[in-house]
């Protein structure tokens, strides 16, 4: 995002964080401003503040794959579990892949991802991973 501060036009970048408790209660828990791109020492700084206010422990992080935020998690909260949101990670395989084969890996995606048994729905990931493996192996190894 652009901002300009002092005359001068910067870029900015917005970090919201939002968790659930364990009843499913939605809080807004930090809302921060950094100079420059999304960067590993900026969620560094994030998750401290919320260390210091009290966060304890973090089951899961979902979110888009921001710069950094892989390695900030593993630093802080090695045991937590990450996971791309599922909005991201459409945009991703349309990024990363042909239309015809965007649409063909979202298709089978949807209907894996309602499987109710975790082996099946793991089997099914597989297979569609290594349907497309030769063709985008580079982004195939990310997922």
């Amino acid at each position: 995002m652009k901002m300009k501060q002092k005359g001068k036009v910067q870029t900015v970048t917005i970090y919201t964080v939002i968790g659930i408790s364990c009843e499913w209660k939605k809080s807004l828990l930090g809302f921060y401003v950094f100079k420059g791109v999304e960067k590993e020492e900026a969620w560094l700084e994030i998750f401290n503040d919320l260390i210091s206010r009290g966060l304890k422990r973090v089951s899961l992080i979902i979110s888009d794959d921001f710069r950094g935020l892989r390695e900030a998690v593993c630093e802080l909260f090695p045991h937590s579990d990450h996971q791309l949101c599922l909005t991201h990670f459409k945009r991703n395989v349309t990024r990363n892949m042909s239309k015809e084969d965007a649409k063909s890996f979202k298709e089978r995606f949807t209907n894996f991802k309602f499987n109710h048994n975790f082996e099946q729905a793991f089997k099914k990931i597989q297979k569609i991973i290594l349907d497309y493996k030769d063709k985008y192996k580079s982004f195939m190894s990310q997922i």
